[in-house]
């Protein structure tokens, strides 16, 4: 065969086409206007599933989730959840049982009872320091 064929609606090789996309089990490619994506187990970002796709109001989009953790990407911020680990969209690390090596820089904060400020590290308890 050659030429071109054209159809809105079928089925070719175990995929179904529907109007601007194909589809079997959970796979989707889809060229909606305004929403083109491929899914794998999810139609939308943020879901379970793994999600490509363009948004017209929102911009290239990735996500990779399953029920407790999330890789998220909106076109401009990266942000990753699971239950030891979370990467904020502004940059905010929370880790559980981390274990950090190399050279670390604060100007503010506090370690357990230690106070960090610009000039100063001092303990509040007074059998630390």
């Amino acid at each position: 065969m050659s030429g071109i064929v054209s159809a809105n609606a079928g089925i070719i090789g175990g995929w179904t086409i529907g109007t601007n996309q194909l589809y079997s089990g959970n796979v989707t490619l889809s060229s909606t206007s305004g929403n083109s994506y491929l899914g794998i187990g999810s139609s939308e970002y943020g879901s379970k599933g793994i999600y490509i796709g363009s948004q017209s109001n929102e911009g290239n989009r990735l996500s990779l989730a399953s029920d407790t953790n999330k890789l998220l990407w909106d076109g401009s911020a990266l942000s990753i959840t699971s239950p030891n680990f979370v990467l904020s969209t502004a940059g905010n690390i929370t880790a559980t049982n981390a274990t950090l090596s190399g050279s670390i820089k604060a100007e503010s904060g506090w370690i357990d009872t230690w106070k960090i400020t610009d000039s100063s590290i001092s303990s509040t308890n007074s059998s630390g320091g």
